[in-house]
């Protein structure tokens, strides 16, 4: 348990009874209070994300996106990922919902990868990879470069001329860093968790 100074009370707190009963942090389970607190002992390197904050958050998504995965594919894959990157043991509900939809192909139910039944198209037909990509790198540049310098001036307007000096170094208009910006903050939005 996290050493306490003379200061602090020597009472110990929930989250701290709970870690010290189980023995183990569980992002599945754990406020988010209690993620913060394991993040403070955390031995791994900051940005690891399996580190206990980056669990907790992976965890939030997984469970945001397991009605989804009932019909969706891509649902699946985004959860098996989160739980690969963190380091997280997959829900029984998870496991199962990847297996079937491997077995479908694996099994001669369907022909490809990229059917409905198994995982779905990655991309729609038509998708242009280089601008997608593009826009999804420079989208976080402009984000970031927008909430600076929002930071920085409060009271700037969120108008042409900001994005026409946040898109400038990018070789990008003020049009196209609004549409940067607006998408990735949206992006951003839904990828945040859900506060209960």
């Amino acid at each position: 348990m996290k050493k306490r100074s003379n200061s602090e009370s020597t009472n110990p707190t929930v989250i701290e009874v709970i870690r010290y009963r189980t023995g183990v942090f569980d992002p599945w389970h754990a406020p988010l209070e209690a993620a913060m607190f394991e993040e403070e002992d955390s031995q791994l390197p900051l940005g690891n994300p399996a580190r206990p904050i980056f669990q907790w958050v992976s965890a939030q998504r997984v469970m945001a996106l397991r009605e989804s995965c009932a019909t969706d594919g891509a649902s699946v894959l985004e959860c098996v990922f989160e739980c690969a990157m963190s380091g997280l043991v997959m829900p029984d509900w998870l496991s199962q919902a990847f297996v079937n939809r491997y077995r479908a192909v694996k099994h001669f139910k369907e022909r490809s990868w990229d059917a409905a039944d198994a995982f779905g198209k990655p991309h729609p037909t038509g998708t242009n990879l280089t601008a997608r990509r593009k826009e999804r790198q420079n989208g976080i540049v402009v984000y970031s470069g927008v909430r600076t310098l929002l930071k920085a001036f409060p009271n700037r307007a969120i108008d042409k001329g900001l994005f026409e000096e946040v898109g400038a170094p990018l070789g990008l208009g003020a049009t196209t860093a609004e549409k940067y910006y607006y998408k990735t903050k949206k992006r951003m939005e839904m990828s945040r968790p859900k506060r209960s």
